[in-house]
């Protein structure tokens, strides 16, 4: 039982045998009994043996929007003997008629315009075919007329073998060259300044491609060549991009097609494509073909390396980014090699070198006109020790070098006086640290040599 005719044309069958209609010996289409078929209009393909060994079947209905039948879709339906078609011979004629189709070819065929067999509608005089549909010639007549199994333009009356053009018959529009139709041919032709698609001599206003045409590739949107295109098109597979009804080949860049951003390399979309592209402006990275708006992190283009955010490239980026096994460090949105600051990473200050966090580093860095004290790469607020840097040693705070120290700290477990931020190697007398006198020795409190204040 066939409950939708249109779905059923959409099904694909795969081998002789698997369309369950092979074995029937009674045709149902919605639970009634028939030995009919209509295809209703809209359908503009039957895909492969959708009827197939049908026995049943005596008689088929095609509507005019049909435009492919598929191979061996109605092989084997041994008793189909006619087959209406809703418009003309001629329309008929531009269907793509697949292998395996002798029992549709073959049968009784009525159509719902024209008759291609009209012996009266032309009169040849002296080489000069006029237009004679009821035995005179009608020189108001303007148009297409069938003749013999073939189609003719005529011109005020007399057959033009000059016209090459589109052409009106029965609501539908067909290429015209040299005064007959042509359903041999696939391609642009121009007519009253217009460029129109034309497929096997029929006019198909659903067509959305891409066509070849005197040396260049052309957009045709909806069976006419989009001279203001700005848009993706897909052709055999590949997406291209139209600019101005051509093919831009020396493009290269993103396309915002449906609201993603593609990548663009000399006219095609590039899948494989990993850089960073700009549009409006803007620089995003690419990934796959597209803007990758979920990365965030390196990309490295050109030589250089850049810090991207959901995708897009951000020149106000100053932070810390994980990478490929490293910590490094971005400045204004590039990595910075020659770096030697302090970069504050989710409320954490770090020590950064060449690029990169300096977790090997424990020491004092100066930061803007402020030593600070790091230790492994992070600055430590809760250091009070002493340092050595460049041939001296500092008295750090809090983090940080206090130039303004008058005191006593201990340095692994031995005890140092320190004044102007630095140990006082040259000192010797008391210090007074907490209420009480402490001896010192070159800077140094020696527990052993503790003179009595006198």
């Amino acid at each position: 039982n066939i409950r939708d005719v249109a779905n059923w044309c959409r099904i694909d069958f795969d081998g002789t045998g698997s369309n369950p209609l092979y074995y029937t010996q009674n045709l149902y289409v919605k639970a009634k009994k028939t030995t009919s078929i209509e295809i209703p209009d809209g359908v503009t393909e039957i895909k492969p043996r959708a009827f197939e060994g049908c026995k049943p079947l005596k008689t088929v209905t095609l509507p005019s929007s049909l435009k492919v039948i598929g191979e061996y879709a109605f092989s084997e339906c041994s008793n189909l003997f006619s087959v209406s078609y809703g418009h003309s011979q001629l329309k008929w004629s531009t269907i793509s008629i697949k292998t395996g189709n002798s029992a549709l070819t073959s049968s009784n065929r009525l159509y719902a315009y024209g008759n291609a067999y009209n012996l009266n509608n032309l009169s040849n005089v002296n080489d000069v075919w006029y237009y004679t549909p009821d035995g005179a010639v009608d020189y108001s007549y303007t148009g297409l007329t069938d003749y013999n199994g073939s189609y003719y333009y005529v011109t005020n009356g007399v057959i033009d073998w000059s016209y090459t053009g589109i052409a009106q018959f029965y609501g539908e529009w067909f290429y015209v060259k040299n005064g007959a139709i042509d359903v041999s041919y696939t391609g642009l032709t121009e007519t009253w300044g217009a460029w129109f698609y034309i497929v096997n001599g029929f006019l198909d206003w659903s067509q959305t491609t891409l066509t070849y045409y005197n040396g260049a590739w052309f957009y045709v949107e909806n069976g006419l060549i989009n001279w203001n295109s700005n848009t993706l098109v897909n052709y055999n597979g590949q997406w291209f991009y139209a600019l101005g009804g051509t093919v831009a080949w020396n493009y290269t860049g993103l396309v915002e097609y449906y609201g993603v951003r593609y990548y663009i390399e000399n006219g095609s979309l590039n899948r494989d494509a990993k850089t960073l592209a700009a549009i409006d402006g803007q620089w995003f990275y690419v990934s796959g073909g597209a803007v990758d708006t979920s990365y965030t992190g390196l990309v490295e283009c050109w030589d250089t390396w850049f810090y991207v955010v959901n995708g897009h490239l951000d020149w106000s980026q100053t932070t810390l980014t994980y990478y490929n096994g490293a910590w490094f460090y971005v400045e204004n949105g590039l990595l910075n090699w020659n770096s030697n600051t302090l970069v504050n990473y989710n409320g954490e200050w770090y020590y950064t070198l060449d690029g990169t966090v300096a977790w090997n580093y424990t020491g004092l860095v100066e930061c803007w006109d402020t030593w600070f004290y790091v230790v492994n790469g992070h600055l430590d607020w809760s250091q009070t020790t002493l340092t050595y840097y460049n041939g001296a040693w500092f008295y750090v705070e809090n983090g940080l070098l206090n130039w303004n120290s008058n005191t006593l700290v201990n340095y692994n477990g031995e005890w140092f006086y320190t004044v102007g931020g630095t140990v006082a190697w040259d000192y010797i007398g008391y210090v007074n640290y907490y209420g009480t006198n402490y001896y010192i020795t070159n800077g140094y409190l020696d527990w052993n040599n503790q003179p009595k204040i006198q």
